[in-house]
Order: C-alpha cells, then structure tokens, then sequence
C-alpha cells in the first residue's frame, strides 16, 4: 500500500481517532491474502460482518468497508439512520452485499437485491448466509435497465464492472447477463429506500422504475452521479432534473450530528446523491434512530 492510500485511509470520518485499530486492521488484511486460503469473516456494523478473501477485485468492497467502517460514510450511515426493521430496502447493483448486509443485519429491514454478475452474485449469497439473512433478503441474480432484454457487461474485477457501451471495444471477460426493469420486479412492493450503483447505467435503471418513482413509494433514494453515464451518452444533470420531476429534492447528510442539508443541485462532494420525497418525514427518523457501533465507536 502507498504511503498516500494509508493517509487517505487515516484521514477517512471514522478512522481519525482511530489511526492504529486502522493500521492493524489493513495489516490483518494483507496477512490474510497472504496466509489464508479461504474467505474469512470480518467485522462491520454492530454485529454483522462481510467476508474478506485473497482476491482483491472479488473482495474489495470488504476490504474498503473493512479499512474505513463505512466506504460510503455519509450515505451507509443515513441508511442506517433512516430504515427501520419494518421498511422494505431495494440494493440494485448490489455488488457483494454490504448495503445489504446493513440493512438486513444491522438494521432487520428486508431486502431485494440485484446482481447480475454471477461470481459478485456468489459473494453477495455468501454475505446473506454468513449473516443469517436468508429469509430477510430476496437476492436476484440479474439486472435492471429500462426494459427487459440482456446486456454485455464486465465479469470478475469487483466494483468495476459494468454494462459494455455501444463504442467501447470488447473486453475480454464479458458476459451476457438478463435484465430487466425496476418496475417489473418490484411490482406489489412498497420499498421505503432504494439505492442504485451501476456503474453509470442508473439513467437506465430510472427510465425503467416510472411507475414506481410516480407512487407514494419510495420516499428516499441513494444514487451514484459522478459522470460515469458519459459513456453511455447520459448526463447526471439530466438525470438530477428528471429526480426532481418525480417530486424528490437533493440532499446530503452528517452522520454525527445527524443533520439532512439541502442542495441546489446533486451533491459534488460524495459519490451519491440522496433524495428524499418527503424530507420532514425523515428529520425525527434520522435522530430519533438508535447508535450503530462501527470500529468500535458509536454513530
């Protein structure tokens, strides 16, 4: 690791005052690359835990979740704040699972959850079963644009994968996957959040939740908008203006003192944006909610 990863590391929210537990925990993870020849457990929030293997691009949303207690600070923890055991959560590009495992772990919520590449979609099954969230959590190994059909998308590096654009030269470890809509697969649902990470796809994925986005439900979203729909040809503000067409307002939260701020326009201090239908709906959840442990100190 170069030295200015390990200060980015230290200098994460949670990690300030916090610098050896974060030093041992990332040489905790370098021995277990290197020793051990099988997935181990590690901890995440309250009692939950993700597991952490020798393959860096299978396991690496564990390892950052592990070196940081929460990759997404401010938004892993609005989740945390805002669900409650009986709210539904949807996770479309749910990767290996830890916004899943927050909400049905740490949380109690239910879950349905979309993955559509099978060796990230075995990850994801082993984090429901190390967690015991097999009755909590309807796992779906596919994924959603605006309609039924397949995609050509990236296979095995982890986080990076995504959906092949129309002039992007073929890579080698590509794969078609099924696909299908938002609203289709959450038909008779009442989801209470909804996050999307996609890899710059989520333009597709919200043409294809119209009807759901027009219901009462859901009342807050956590999206990915740092310009990866370029390549697609899609545009974050476009996007922003049709979230705000459905009656959502852009916001960012503070983990510690719990505070949900207005924005003008998507949040271009995170990686996410989250919107909320009905933003005093949520100022007595988010405090109101009680303190998750997350390395070893409570938010």
């Amino acid at each position: 690791m170069r030295l200015h990863d390990l200060l980015s590391l230290l200098d994460e929210p949670l990690n300030r005052r916090r610098k050896l537990l974060t030093i041992r925990r990332i040489a905790k993870s370098f021995l277990a690359r290197r020793f051990s020849h099988v997935p181990i457990p590690v901890d995440f929030v309250n009692h939950s835990q993700l597991m952490l293997g020798q393959d860096i691009s299978a396991y690496s949303s564990a390892r950052t979740n592990y070196f940081t207690g929460l990759d997404d600070f401010e938004d892993m923890a609005f989740l945390l704040h805002a669900l409650r055991p009986a709210d539904l959560f949807i996770d479309v590009g749910a990767n290996a699972g830890a916004y899943t495992v927050l909400a049905g772990a740490a949380i109690g919520a239910r879950c349905q959850s979309f993955e559509p590449v099978p060796s990230t979609f075995k990850h994801l099954l082993a984090n429901i079963q190390l967690n015991g969230l097999a009755d909590q959590v309807d796992a779906q190994n596919i994924g959603l644009g605006h309609s039924t059909g397949t995609l050509l998308i990236t296979s095995d590096t982890g986080q990076q994968d995504h959906v092949v654009g129309e002039n992007e030269p073929i890579p080698a470890n590509v794969i078609e996957v099924s696909i299908t809509s938002l609203d289709e697969a959450s038909a008779g649902t009442s989801p209470m959040l909804i996050k999307i990470d996609v890899e710059g796809f989520e333009t597709n994925v919200i043409l294809g939740a119209d009807r759901l986005l027009r219901s009462t439900s859901p009342l807050a979203l956590i999206m990915e908008l740092i310009g990866h729909g370029r390549k697609y040809g899609f545009d974050d503000e476009q996007l922003h203006r049709k979230m705000l067409g459905y009656g959502f307002e852009a916001f960012a939260y503070k983990p510690f003192t719990r505070e949900i701020i207005a924005l003008t326009g998507k949040n271009n201090e995170c990686m996410n944006t989250i919107y909320l239908k009905e933003p005093s709906a949520f100022i007595e959840r988010v405090k109101s909610a009680p303190k998750f442990t997350v390395n070893g100190q409570a938010i």
